[in-house]
């Protein structure tokens, strides 16, 4: 329909001149030669052009609307497709190198390895379960023959003298580093054993089968380190252990009394095995750093099972006659058939 039959004379034969917007308004929406008709003309029906310029006032908007949708769901689609292609790019070249860190890894020493190991965990703690989960469960043979390398690295450090062991305070500083990784060993794995939380459902009959084989083992250990000239350096070494290892010896005994009263059995030969060589122990130290106290405990909890009951008055531990009277069915600890196999947990 040509604009002079859109917009012809107004009602009455009123004429009247279009505005600068109105012109504008209309010219947006109609061709050039409309618009010259109309500026021609000059004359405009209120009516019609309300009409008209509210239906073409809204072509527009929502063809626009249209497009600015359509151009968003395809960048979105677009930015899907650069991410997944993102991803597969990461783990093409993690697949790439992967191999690489494995021939880098097998280059190191222990050393390096542990320092790399401790730098991850300190960034990510949360590392460290994962890590312990793929650590090869440790067993009483293992972290024995582990002490026996420690402990001879410990003797081999000791300077030679003519006039035989030399426990100065030179001495001391001389093996002091090697000294204290023995130490820092025996402890670590002394926590370990003796918890019963590390030991899994399919390995508790191996508690406290494992635990007082380590208990029995660092003990004997502890006995042969050096005593030094000066006392403080027999503080926190040797009394140091000794004190570690006699309350060892009270958590365990506390924990099978337990497991007794909840209706565990456990042989005489075997009862009767432990506190013989606690009691041994215990002499061997006049009954300092704890051992007494564990071996009155041990009666008190164990000692019916072959026949021991504590006494009053009783110091915990046995003179020479006494001991060698005090004899159970031979049970030996054989590591070879003590597999170990616990659960490490922190």
């Amino acid at each position: 329909m040509s604009s002079n039959m859109q917009f012809r004379k107004i009602k009455h034969g009123q004429k009247r001149k279009l505005d600068e917007d109105e012109i504008m308004d209309i010219s947006d929406n109609n061709s050039s030669d409309d618009r010259e008709e109309l500026e021609s003309n000059n004359i405009i029906s209120s009516s019609h052009y309300r009409k008209y310029f509210q239906t073409t006032k809204k072509i527009k908007p929502s063809i626009f609307s249209s497009q600015v949708e359509h151009e968003r769901i395809l960048n979105g689609v677009q930015q899907a497709q650069q991410k997944q292609e993102q991803q597969k790019k990461e783990e093409e070249e993690q697949r790439r190198i992967k191999p690489k860190i494995e021939r880098v890894l097998q280059s190191l020493e222990k050393d390096q390895i542990i320092d790399i190991l401790s730098s991850l965990l300190d960034k990510n703690p949360k590392l460290s379960q994962d890590i312990l989960s793929l650590i090869p469960r440790p067993t009483l043979k293992s972290v024995t023959n582990q002490l026996q390398v420690a402990e001879k690295k410990l003797n081999n450090s000791f300077p030679y003298t003519k006039w035989g062991a030399d426990r100065s305070d030179y001495s001391f500083n001389r093996v002091k580093p090697n000294l204290m990784e023995l130490l820092d060993i025996t402890v670590n794995y002394l926590k370990y054993f003796i918890n019963p939380e590390n030991y899994g459902e399919e390995l508790e009959r191996e508690y406290p089968v494992v635990s007082i084989g380590y208990l029995e083992y660092v003990t004997q250990l502890a006995l042969r380190l050096p005593v030094w000239n000066q006392n403080y350096h027999n503080e926190i070494t040797r009394e140091y252990l000794l004190k570690e290892i006699g309350e060892a010896w009270e958590r365990v005994i506390n924990e099978i009394g337990q497991r007794v009263q909840n209706g565990k059995v456990y042989s005489s030969s075997l009862v009767g095995e432990w506190i013989k060589s606690l009691i041994k122990f215990s002499n061997e130290l006049n009954g300092n750093y704890g051992f007494a106290e564990s071996v009155k405990l041990f009666k008190e909890k164990l000692g019916w099972l072959v026949g021991l009951y504590p006494t009053i008055g009783d110091t915990s531990y046995m003179n020479s006659s006494q001991y060698r009277s005090f004899s159970f069915p031979s049970h030996p600890l054989n590591l070879s058939n003590v597999t170990g196999l616990i659960d490490f947990r922190t």
